[in-house]
């Protein structure tokens, strides 16, 4: 510990984050937050009441809480720790001090570790609070919180800092470590609820990886009854702490392994493959290629149409996602997913309806373009203004609203696409029950307005920095807080929240009114529509006006 402590990387790292203004306004949003919860719940006699109703309340929204801001926080920091450091240059000025790789990457990982202790630590008043008011034991409810919560951020800093080695930009860097955090939190409980009730291997690893993720031991640990894996008696808590401890042990110990393994000076050499030749490769690679590469992207492309935006054209070339090659691969994977898992959710959901089909479709569409939308976002402007390129802009005689628009609808036509892609799942629902074809329309009605929110929101979000790496990570926290902010209150409802209060929020929430008229359980008994899609316009219009005056501010001579 005593070495640890005096290795330089860690308070240099510690500070750097403390000095960020993200660090500073992500900690008061997170501070304002607990204490708004408790003081809502809290008697206004003075007195509790003597079974602790209202602490146990208090104390099960501090914890939503939490495990949300953890998640939102962990990977915010040192995803963009080692590839920002090779992008400056200094990386290499590391490598050849005293310090070792393995000293290099145990500063990196602490420091980003202190930080996220700093945030445990400024929540712990709202804790003590609960556990003034009676009715939450601290062995029991406070000591385990706060377990899991350090079990989150060592395992969520070590996948961070292992994408952060791999990585080649902080944009990239942040969107797959955030891909990541969700994946391993949330995508690790699908293939249970694929194979529940089976027999095998499958159903076996299944349940291995359904304790690899911290939320079937955080509803536990709040007092709510959850489906567990069939080949082990879990029915407390105690029951799931310990699988859920040696699996997310594991996991952080591969994570660290692996990021130590790429943190080297070599890393600094890395060289493009050469790569073979088309002609040279077997057969079955042919043909493979030949379905990915349908269209050639180095072909020779026309002059550009007088009455076309020359920013579309010029977005929609020069970004990944905008390239017809990549956007076809981007098209058939959403189509696999879509397909397999309708595929697998029917399977297993034949005696429980469709409901929980529809519940996986519209999961999976909003956690694609919550995840994808930002990063193609939040760098439309602040990207021109890092690169050198907004002062070419300003010159030419396009206004701010042709920029805008030229810059909005290359992303508009790849979100559409994905948005398509992701469609051929509802078909089996149609083939199923074709009597549910109103309720499908509506639903995909919705999504589209989910798509134009992030859209909206990551773009003026964008637009108020002048790099994109803090560009996407704000872009990515404000949806994030957005979207689960709502569910968070969703999750209070009866207690502390009436049917009122958590209706009001669900209307700001174009992802609840899909789910509520899809059927899923604890969403169709709020009434959402049409007043929610008049919602998420009236933002949408604002974020729009926004963009534009942002725009139009930046465009005039400095």
């Amino acid at each position: 510990m005593l070495a640890i402590a005096r290795n330089p990387i860690l308070w240099r790292e510690l500070f750097g984050i403390l000095r960020t203004p993200r660090a500073l306004v992500l900690l008061c949003l997170l501070v304002v937050a607990m204490t708004g919860l408790v003081a809502l719940r809290w008697p206004e006699s003075g007195l509790a009441d003597i079974e602790g109703n209202r602490s146990r309340q208090i104390y099960q929204l501090i914890g939503f809480g939490l495990t949300s801001g953890m998640l939102l926080m962990a990977p915010a920091f040192p995803s963009t720790s080692i590839v920002s450091e090779r992008k400056r240059g200094t990386l290499a000025l590391l490598f050849n001090s005293p310090l070792t790789p393995a000293g290099i990457y145990g500063g990196k990982f602490f420091g980003s570790l202190l930080f996220l202790l700093l945030v445990m630590l400024t929540t712990l008043p709202t804790a003590a609070a609960s556990y003034a008011m009676g009715g939450v034991s601290f062995l029991h409810n406070v000591l385990p919180l706060y377990l899991i919560l350090a079990l989150m951020a060592i395992h969520y800093t070590a996948v961070s800092l292992a994408v952060s080695a791999w990585s080649n930009s902080t944009d990239s860097a942040l969107r797959t470590s955030y891909g990541l955090v969700l994946l391993l939190a949330f995508g690790s409980l699908a293939p249970y609820y694929f194979t529940r009730g089976t027999e095998g291997t499958t159903a076996w690893l299944s349940g291995h990886l359904y304790h690899l993720s911290p939320v079937p031991v955080t509803l536990t640990l709040f007092g709510m009854s959850i489906p567990t894996p069939d080949f082990a008696e879990l029915t407390s808590f105690s029951d799931l702490i310990v699988p859920h401890l040696r699996m997310a042990t594991v996991s952080s110990l591969v994570w660290i392994g692996l990021g130590l393994w790429l943190l080297h000076p070599n890393m600094l050499d890395r060289s493009r493959a050469a790569g073979v030749m088309t002609d040279d490769r077997k057969r079955s690679e042919r043909m493979v290629r030949g379905v990915f590469m349908l269209i050639d992207p180095q072909r020779r492309s026309r002059n550009v149409n007088r009455f076309v935006n020359p920013l579309l054209v010029k977005e929609m070339r020069t970004r990944r996602f905008g390239r017809s090659s990549w956007m076809l691969r981007l098209v058939f994977f959403c189509a696999i997913v879509s397909i397999a898992v309708t595929n697998g959710a029917m399977r297993t959901s034949v005696d429980r309806g469709l409901g929980p089909v529809g519940t996986i479709l519209v999961a999976l569409q909003v956690t694609l373009m919550v995840l994808l939308t930002p990063s193609l976002t939040a760098g439309l402007i602040s990207a021109e203004r890092e690169s050198g390129g907004w002062p070419l802009l300003q010159m030419t005689p396009m206004s701010a609203v042709r920029i805008v628009s030229g810059k909005l609808m290359s992303v508009v036509l790849t979100l559409l696409l994905i948005l398509m892609a992701t469609l051929p799942g509802y078909v089996f629902i149609l083939a199923v029950a074709p009597e549910k074809g109103p309720e499908v329309v509506r639903v995909v009605a919705s999504l589209a307005l989910v798509a134009l929110f992030c859209l909206l929101v990551g773009a003026v979000v964008g637009s108020l920095f002048r790099r994109s790496a803090p560009a996407t990570a704000c872009a990515y926290a404000v949806l994030l807080a957005f979207f689960g902010g709502t569910l968070l209150i969703w999750l209070g409802r009866d207690a502390p929240f009436g049917y009122d209060v958590v209706r009001s929020a669900l209307l700001l929430n174009p992802a609840a009114a899909a789910l509520s008229v899809i059927g899923t359980a604890d969403f169709a008994t709020y009434d959402l529509l049409p007043y929610s899609w008049y919602w998420t316009g009236a933002i949408s219009g604002v974020c729009l006006i926004a963009l534009v005056f942002q725009s139009w501010r930046l465009s005039l001579p400095e």
